[in-house]
């Protein structure tokens, strides 16, 4: 590798490690991911074009703007697609890139397809992972992903990696809809004076998770923002605590007997009706047969293992509020 294409390593290095540093002002703006896209490829053109790579889109229209720090989204969606483009390269003969977006379940949705030839199963959960590269040795910084992953779940969304049946990957993003009047309401409670803990205090909330780590990770997330909280380690348990008490907000595990929990789910709505906009599901992975039918069949909001404190926190305003 010769000093040029070392030291163009070296500075993206440099660039994404500035924006996981730099300090978040929370400055968001309106956007429609449309033109965000849009902007991106143009500003991608000319290598595009270098290395042969054709690009269709799949824009929605009317998909509704929403609130966004546009320099950190951007950054997010150019690692994307420069994973994209250097996939389709690799693969050497059809370099085709598909961008297709859409508004659904209160999400905006953006997903980028390549036809580079996919990713080992077994890696595909260590994709966010800092410093972790499929290319070997000496090519890829090992960080693109895992900005991303801190860019869209610090936007309260996510983003999961999955192949593609004809060949190549996709990588879809889900960021929340969020207007402006939502983010002033969300901003004045972000910037209270006072400590977080007090937001909720004394409210209730329910964790369901069979795993013991598990239950206390997120718990504690909630306790630091004032919740109280129940746990139960299974649907005998989860019922008898919904019988005996109200809740605020009910956190359900899905890694574990999906299908119960999938039974679980019915149950709670069934007994207990208000609870329906205040259940948050969490799972490892949301690409598993389970997973995407719970999702598709019920609408409920998620979050991804491993849960950061601020993506829970930042759901939880926006459901609570």
């Amino acid at each position: 590798m010769n000093i040029y294409n070392e030291s163009q390593k070296a500075a993206k290095i440099i660039r994404n490690l500035l924006v996981l540093i730099r300090p978040k002002k929370g400055e968001r703006t309106l956007q429609n991911i449309n033109n965000v896209i849009r902007q991106l490829i143009d500003s991608r053109a000319y290598e595009m074009k270098k290395n042969m790579i054709t690009v269709a889109f799949d824009l929605s229209h009317g998909i509704p703007g929403t609130m966004l720090e546009l320099e950190q989204i951007q950054v997010a969606l150019n690692n994307i697609l420069s994973n994209a483009e250097e996939a389709v390269i690799l693969a050497g003969e059809r370099r085709k890139i598909e961008i297709i977006t859409r508004h659904r379940r209160g999400n905006v949705e953006v997903v980028i397809e390549d036809s580079g030839q996919g990713i080992q199963q077994d890696y595909i959960k260590r994709v966010y992972e800092p410093f972790f590269t499929t290319r070997g040795r000496g090519r890829g910084t090992g960080l693109g992903l895992f900005v991303a992953y801190e860019i869209i779940t610090g936007h309260g969304g996510e983003i999961s990696l999955s192949n593609r049946t004809e060949g190549g990957t996709a990588v879809e993003v889900k960021i929340p809809v969020i207007s402006v009047q939502q983010w002033s309401e969300i901003k004045r409670q972000i910037d209270k004076p006072q400590a977080p803990s007090q937001d909720y205090k004394g409210a209730r909330a329910l964790v369901i998770d069979a795993d013991a780590a598990q239950t206390k990770a997120l718990s504690d997330i909630l306790v630091a923002e004032g919740f109280l909280c129940d746990t139960a380690t299974d649907s005998a348990g989860a019922l008898d605590a919904l019988k005996k008490g109200t809740y605020a907000l009910l956190l359900m595990d899905l890694d574990t007997a999906a299908r119960d929990n999938r039974r679980l789910y019915n149950s709670i709505i069934a007994e207990h009706d208000y609870l329906k906009d205040k259940i948050i599901a969490v799972s490892t992975d949301w690409g598993t047969i389970e997973a995407r039918f719970f999702l598709e069949v019920t609408g409920c909001p998620h979050v991804t293992r491993p849960v950061l404190h601020k993506t829970l926190v930042s759901l939880v305003r926006v459901m609570l509020t």
